[in-house]
C-alpha cells in the first residue's frame, strides 16, 4: 500500500483462531470518500486474496500506526495467542 496514490496513511489487523485468519486493511485516503473499489482490486490481484479495505480518517490511522511507538506499526496481530490480542 505505501506506492498507492490514493493512500496517505494505513494499517492492517489480523485476527482469527486456529487455521482460519483473516486480515483487515484500515486507510485514510488523501482524497476522503473516494472509492475504496479500485484500491481492494489492486491489493486482491497483488495479494491473491481478497482483503477487505475500511475507509477511516487520517488522526485515527494516525493514532494507531504512531500511539505507541516512534517508528510505525502497520502491523496488528489479534490472532488467539498474538501480542496485541
Amino acid at each position: 500500500l505505501d506506492p498507492a496514490p490514493e493512500v496517505a496513511e494505513y494499517y492492517m489487523v489480523v485476527s482469527g483462531e486456529n487455521l482460519s485468519d483473516r486480515i483487515d486493511v484500515y486507510a485514510a485516503l488523501k482524497t476522503p470518500g473516494t472509492s475504496l473499489k479500485n484500491l481492494e482490486e489492486r491489493l486482491s490481484v497483488a495479494c491473491r486474496m481478497h482483503i477487505p479495505v475500511h475507509e477511516q480518517d487520517l488522526d485515527s490511522v494516525r493514532l494507531q500506526v504512531f500511539g505507541r511507538s516512534r517508528k510505525p506499526v502497520r502491523f496488528v496481530d489479534r490472532r488467539s495467542g498474538g501480542k496485541d490480542a
